[in-house]
């Protein structure tokens, strides 16, 4: 984040700052694209009544090849790298607020939290994690759709949809797509939790460790088994022979390489 300016007198309360330094304030939060810093405040209203998804592009342990391969190299992989940003350039096409966050659940991991201030396109919702806030209802159920298809495009286990505190992780590949469990609340965490949390940024350099609760042992149905659709980003021989192909200088070392890989 840049260089905090001054809030000056108009637009009301300042919920954030854009990644120049700039404030966002409460009246016109709607038209605000891209990246926000939230204030703690603002962070802890959201999570207490808000409406929001969180969306992960990360690595899917239910995934043997992606398991493999977080397994072997990290989250540091180039393919997991690319495929956060590409979440982020989904989020920004969509005209998306959010906020690039950080959690361990199991093993660290870059998302997005993202904040549905406004009204994305029809068709977009799109973000590694995210936290997206809601208006109301109608424009809620149309984000779980939305926030789902792309969850499972990235080939997500499950996203994450929260109303007034009472949230849904909902199921987008696997045997439980299109189920969710239960959950109510959040707690706030020290800065020396070490394990599942997620921890956000907030305004002034400082940040904000939390948890939401959920109700593991039960499922409840969300949508039919297949609704968010199949995923498209995933790891296979193609995508990263198709990468290399293009840093590689010549056709003739082209098919020397894919040749030599197979």
């Amino acid at each position: 984040m840049g260089k905090i300016k001054a809030p000056g007198s108009r637009g009301g309360k300042i919920i954030g700052y854009d990644k120049k330094g700039n404030p966002v304030y409460d009246s016109n939060k709607s038209k605000h694209k891209g990246h926000i810093t939230p204030t703690k405040e603002h962070l802890h209203n959201t999570l207490e009544n808000g409406h929001y998804s969180l969306i992960s592009a990360g690595p899917n342990p239910n995934d043997p090849k992606e398991k493999k391969l977080l397994d072997e190299h990290g989250h540091d992989h180039e393919f997991f790298k690319k495929r956060h940003n590409d979440l982020r350039n989904d989020l920004d096409a969509g005209g998306h607020s959010y906020t690039e966050v950080e959690g361990d659940y199991g093993s660290p991991e870059k998302t997005f939290m993202i904040h549905h201030h406004g009204h994305p396109k029809s068709g977009e919702g799109k973000g590694n994690g995210y936290m997206v806030h809601h208006h109301d209802d109608k424009d809620a159920e149309k984000n779980i759709d939305r926030i789902g298809k792309l969850s499972a495009k990235y080939n997500q286990d499950s996203f994450i949809h929260s109303k007034g505190g009472n949230h849904k992780m909902v199921f987008t590949t696997g045997d439980h797509h299109g189920e969710h469990h239960k959950g109510t609340g959040h707690e706030k965490l020290s800065s020396d939790t070490s394990e599942f949390y997620t921890e956000a940024p907030t305004a002034g350099g400082k940040s904000s460790r939390f948890r939401l609760n959920f109700d593991w042992d039960k499922h409840h149905p969300t949508r039919p088994k297949g609704h968010f659709g199949k995923p498209t980003k995933t790891y296979s021989k193609s995508l990263v022979l198709n990468s290399f192909r293009k840093a590689l200088p010549s056709e003739r070392v082209r098919r020397s390489f894919c040749t030599f890989v197979r």
